[in-house]
């Protein structure tokens, strides 16, 4: 009881002080201890306490400094921001809040979550722009979406929330049905679609199999992989590993099946019991269906 009477004198006495209500009228400060210095124009809570903001914000926080000069709210300690209009949840160490330019800049431990949504988002820091709703996460970025399982790593990601796009920026590496080992750089995630592509190099790994391709395009949906200057090395890591090389290629990750464009496949030295054997099939194209290979024309044969 006393704590609400607190709280009520303490509202009132902000109020006077600030004399700004317009400025005022932006946060609503829910909180046991304040201290209000410049003449109003800087207000500090020392224990944790709930700021709810015009346009939907609701901050937890175990101390925040707010600049009403500036319009600029700072938060640290077991920070949760719930967004009632963008629906989500954000959970962190540090904040600042640019109010007039509506974005988020939160350090330490932050995770982002959608409501009814299965993706997660947790970085070092965000830089979350409420007005075109796009979140930059930077440093150890991880994605993960248990329910469409997969998982996307990278030191930057930028989320179009609205259109559901994410694209990474450097190094990234991804995990699909924990069975499937990406790593490439400068990815783009298309959720709506469930396709993941990079123009640049990518190594993919899977039980059995290495793929080298200087671009790709994967449906996690279909397990279907499309790419260029694509170097499969099969029975990986074992002795009687074979080459494929396509110029080109759509292969389904599920049985293995694929139509290549310009193939060359190079078969492990001792599959005629001879290891000085150097055997080698070349073609301009070439498909695979049920454990049978066919390539077409300009094709030889060598020992």
């Amino acid at each position: 009881m006393k704590n609400k009477i607190f709280k009520i004198i303490a509202f009132l006495f902000l109020c006077s002080v600030l004399g700004d209500a317009n400025a005022f009228n932006q946060f609503n400060f829910d909180v046991t201890e304040i201290q209000v210095t410049e003449k109003g124009n800087k207000i500090v809570g020392n224990k944790r306490g709930t700021i709810t903001s015009d346009n939907g914000l609701k901050i937890q926080a175990d101390k925040f400094e707010y600049n009403k000069n500036l319009n600029f709210l700072s938060a640290t300690g077991n920070i949760i921001i719930e967004d009632t209009v963008k629906n989500y949840t954000i959970i962190t160490d540090n904040i600042k809040y640019l109010k007039n330019e509506d974005k988020i800049l939160t350090k330490g431990n932050s995770l982002a979550k959608i409501k009814n949504e299965s993706i997660k988002i947790s970085a070092n820091k965000f830089e979350y722009d409420r007005l075109n709703n796009i979140l930059i996460a930077l440093d150890k970025v991880e994605i993960h979406d248990d329910f469409q399982d997969y998982k996307i790593y990278s030191e930057y990601v930028s989320y179009s929330i609205d259109e559901e796009i994410i694209n990474s920026q450097g190094k990234t590496s991804a995990f699909i049905f924990s069975k499937y080992k990406f790593k490439s750089s400068d990815v783009e995630f298309l959720r709506k679609s469930l396709e993941l592509s990079s123009k640049k190099d990518t190594t993919i790994l899977d039980k059995f199999n290495l793929y080298n391709l200087s671009k790709f395009k994967y449906s996690i949906k279909d397990e279907e992989l499309r790419g260029e200057n694509i170097l499969v090395k099969t029975n990986y890591n074992l002795p009687k590993s074979d080459e494929f090389y396509f110029a080109s290629a759509i292969i389904n990750l599920k049985n293995y099946n694929f139509i290549a464009g310009e193939t060359e496949i190079k078969i492990h030295k001792n599959i005629f019991s001879n290891p000085e054997n150097d055997p080698r099939i070349l073609g301009v194209s070439s498909k695979s269906n049920e454990n049978k290979t066919l390539i077409k024309q300009r094709y030889f044969y060598k020992l």
